[in-house]
């Protein structure tokens, strides 16, 4: 048996090229974020396209300068966006569960990108108030990701620190260290 290629080669590459994502890999992408699982089929997630430069330069101010440096080439921003306060959260164990379903739904989207010859980079430097703003967001609802997506670039068109990062092999932790069989600590292999 084999590893699904879309997880064995999937990477989250600085460099993009400008080419734009067609639209029919735009609709694939809401296909699988749609059919994800949640909790009691909630589906909490929403997702903000923005491919207009005027708000893509507004969401672009409110990335952090290391992410700054490279996204503005990615042709499609997206950002993910919850409503905590409409989500199943159990009172038994206080898990707000919307998170969890809000990455099982990005989690669809980016094998899908991966199986349509895309790339995805997912974003955790970013600014609220800057973010908010260029997409007009409503109080109740909560950004939680961004994510460029696109067809991969050449790093030698990025700047020196981020091809520095794109060179930096890909790693993973040994199966080991965080699977365990019957308890805590015991490896399962």
């Amino acid at each position: 048996m084999k590893l699904l290629p879309e997880i064995a080669k999937r990477k989250s590459p600085r460099a993009f090229h400008s080419r734009p994502v067609e639209e029919e890999k735009i609709r694939l992408l809401l296909e699988a974020m749609r059919w994800a699982p949640s909790s009691y089929n909630r589906q909490p997630w929403r997702i903000v396209l923005v491919t207009d430069p005027a708000v893509r330069a507004q969401l672009h101010a409110g990335l952090m300068a290391g992410n700054r440096r490279w996204a503005v080439k990615a042709p499609l921003l997206a950002v993910v966006v919850s409503r905590p306060e409409a989500d199943d959260v159990r009172h038994d164990n206080g898990i707000p569960y919307y998170l969890y379903d809000c990455g099982q739904a990005v989690m669809s989207l980016v094998l899908q990108a991966e199986h349509l010859g895309l790339r995805c980079h997912q974003m955790a430097g970013w600014e609220q108030g800057p973010v908010r703003a260029a997409l007009h967001l409503p109080e109740e609802e909560q950004p939680l990701v961004v994510i460029a997506i696109g067809y991969e670039g050449d790093i030698a068109d990025l700047d020196e620190r981020s091809r520095e990062k794109e060179m930096v092999p890909r790693t993973r932790k040994e199966i080991r260290e965080f699977a365990f069989r019957d308890r805590w600590g015991t490896p399962i292999c």
